[in-house]
């Protein structure tokens, strides 16, 4: 799903800039100066860190299955008497 969303942003974005460059080619140059570049560093930096933490936080992330499930579990066990 994740790739899909990704897909569906990157075909958006070109759609919209190919737009702009008809309306506006002026308005739509591409930045190749590294003090222009730079104004990008620091959203992408936030966003990395946004992910790495949220990726390492405890709870999150795939559940493996260790043993048997809880319920089958239960079912099986010996009633206490």
């Amino acid at each position: 799903m994740p790739l899909l969303a990704e897909a569906l942003k990157l075909a958006v974005s070109t759609y919209l800039l190919a737009r702009q460059r008809r309306v506006a080619p002026e308005a739509a140059r591409t930045t190749r100066s590294l003090r222009g570049a730079a104004l990008f560093v620091v959203p992408s930096l936030i966003y990395w860190l946004h992910n790495n933490v949220q990726a390492r936080a405890p709870g999150r992330g795939p559940r493996r299955a260790q043993g048997r499930p809880a319920a089958a579990a239960r079912r099986t066990a010996m009633p206490c008497v």
